[in-house]
């Protein structure tokens, strides 16, 4: 009967976002009593890496409401290349489009909406069918009514029916509901994005919202004049139900800053009042109608697969409530670990990437080749594989829809996946661990490296892998890739501070997990960095010279002195 549509993606936008989106998807689902009743909630733009945000909060949705949610991704990359220069983190009109396109076509009626408002008949048993039974064709809209944070932010998410009538007990007690605010006789309602129903072949007649609308505001009454066109007249559904708002501005975002300028806001003139035809182009590209989007389904297999994949991390023979120690007389003693043992700390770092090629630099090359051949085949994420290991430099492997421990090679790096799929998001594991290096104990009985020729070829090597990494980084910034993530292992309280640190931004993790994650500094970072570190020397080298007597800087300079004389 009936497909609702929502977007929006897996960031901070307004007060306590989890909650009353939960809230919106519960409730709505609550209405439903046909099996094509749908709720399509369109995630764009979610940072790569990051789960949907249906799937952040799917412990709390109702059993009803994952069985009749339709969660579809629109990555990153893809909405660089669809947004038709939007300058928004996500397009409202591109996001419709998606799931008008991908609604199910068996059902007559299309609720537009955003995903923290709550819609409640004026009857409390009615379903969405039967609001919507006998109904004519056209474009209806419902005015918003307004809930404070306090009120809604007191109830169960996960007991729509207590909502509705908690809302409805509201509207009357608190008079939440006394004011309409009206608009033009196309639009009725100010904010009619809140509620616009119509039907679904409508929605094909005048190809969904206008995606040339790429700044804030007005989408919802761009498509209200175009169905009125199509119509001649716009209808309120009122005298059935009421439509509340959950209210999130005690945490202001872009969208509600009193710093927005005409230039923000999508031009009414243009969108609105001069509208004169029912559909917005000719073309028929709106919604992305040529690719295949991901539909993540909220069920048991999804927290199945992740179990399955962190239970590749089983290792009998790990030392259980071992002693660690981040001192200076521990130094370096991270290098003899074993670094598989620190797995559930970098799989969590790339198991909600669409397609990844990784790039192995370390000891173990053999090793993660098997383990990681094993994740593939639970996740299939990792489309190119590539150690370069210690024994086995520059070596592509291919781990996806082949036999595990099998791989076919690749002849260069810059004619693989990476520069030629969008999609693909390239993760440099640096596993700076080494169990082969000679080693002795130290006064706490934990094992530490000896700093000799052997230790000395070590770090050479990871330095020259690293410099490796950096000038392809460059030559990809130059090619407008996204950045890659550099995950590195066993790096905190070692060596490889001095040498890290200054050329990678990196994320300041627990020295518990032994994995530190991030991305390489721009060569402007860089000249920038190094500038800053030659004025800081400069002038403590001058306040060294000309410190008076008496002060700290003068006593420094006496100890300097004499121990150059010595």
């Amino acid at each position: 009967m009936i497909s609702v549509l929502m977007g929006g993606r897996n960031d901070s936008h307004g007060y306590n976002m989890h909650k009353r989106v939960a809230i919106s998807i519960n409730t709505f689902a609550s209405l439903f009593d046909e099996p094509d009743d749908e709720i399509l909630f369109v995630d764009c733009n979610t940072r790569d890496g990051l789960p949907t945000l249906p799937e952040a909060l799917m412990d709390t949705l109702t059993e009803k409401a994952r069985k009749h949610l339709r969660v579809l991704r629109i990555r990153s990359s893809l909405y660089e290349k669809y947004k038709r220069g939007s300058v928004l983190p996500i397009s409202e009109s591109l996001v419709k489009n998606v799931a008008i396109r991908r609604s199910n076509p068996r059902n007559q009626w299309i609720l537009s909406t955003t995903s923290d408002n709550v819609v409640i008949p004026r009857e409390s048993q009615h379903s969405f069918s039967s609001l919507l039974h006998g109904i004519q064709d056209g474009l209806y809209e419902l005015p918003r009514f307004s809930v404070p944070e306090s009120l809604w932010g007191i109830l169960n998410r996960n007991k729509p029916e207590e909502i509705q009538e908690n809302f409805r007990k509201w509207g009357d007690k608190f008079g939440l509901h006394n004011s309409v605010l009206m608009d033009r006789p196309d639009i009725i309602y100010d904010n009619p994005g809140d509620f616009q129903l119509f039907p679904r072949a409508h929605a094909f007649r005048i190809k969904g919202f206008d995606e040339g609308m790429i700044r804030c505001w007005h989408h919802d009454s761009n498509l209200a004049r175009r169905l009125y066109l199509l119509n001649g007249k716009s209808h309120s559904f009122l005298d059935k139900a009421f439509c509340y708002h959950c209210d999130h501005t005690w945490e202001v975002d872009y969208l509600h800053k009193r710093e927005l300028t005409n230039s923000d806001i999508n031009d009414p003139g243009q969108f609105i009042f001069n509208v004169t035809t029912p559909h917005w182009t000719d073309e028929d590209d709106w919604g992305i109608p040529l690719e295949t989007l991901e539909e993540i389904k909220l069920d048991s297999s999804l927290g199945q697969s992740i179990l399955s994949i962190f239970s590749l991390t089983k290792n009998d023979k790990r030392a259980f409530l071992q002693e660690e120690f981040q001192s200076t007389d521990s130094f370096n003693s991270v290098l003899i670990k074993n670094s598989l043992d620190f797995s559930p700390f970098f799989l969590n770092l790339i198991i909600h990437y669409s397609k990844i090629e990784m790039i192995y630099i370390g000891f173990k090359p053999n090793e993660f080749q098997d383990f990681f051949s094993n994740f593939n085949a639970i996740r299939k994420n990792i489309v190119r594989f590539e150690k370069r290991g210690f024994m086995s430099e520059n070596l592509n492997l291919s781990l996806i829809e082949l036999p595990q421990k099998k791989f076919e090679s690749e002849p260069d790096l810059f004619q693989g996946t990476s520069m030629s799929n969008e999609d693909v998001h390239r993760v440099y594991l640096v596993d700076l661990t080494n169990q082969s290096l000679n080693h002795k104990m130290n006064y706490k009985c934990q094992v530490i490296p000896v700093d000799d020729d052997n230790f000395s070829q070590y770090k050479k090597w990871i330095q020259g892998n690293l410099s490796i990494c950096l000038i392809e980084e460059e030559k990809r910034n130059r090619k407008g890739f996204s950045p890659s993530m550099f995950i590195f292992l066993g790096l905190m309280n070692s060596w490889a501070e001095d040498f890290i640190y200054p050329r990678f931004n990196l994320v300041h993790t627990t020295f518990g997990s032994h994995v530190m994650f991030g991305n390489a500094r721009s060569p402007e970072e860089l000249n920038q960095k190094n500038s800053t570190l030659k004025k800081l020397y400069l002038k403590i080298k001058t306040g060294i010279q000309t410190a008076p007597k008496g002060t700290f800087f003068h006593s420094i300079k006496i100890i300097l002195k004499k121990l150059k004389s010595h």
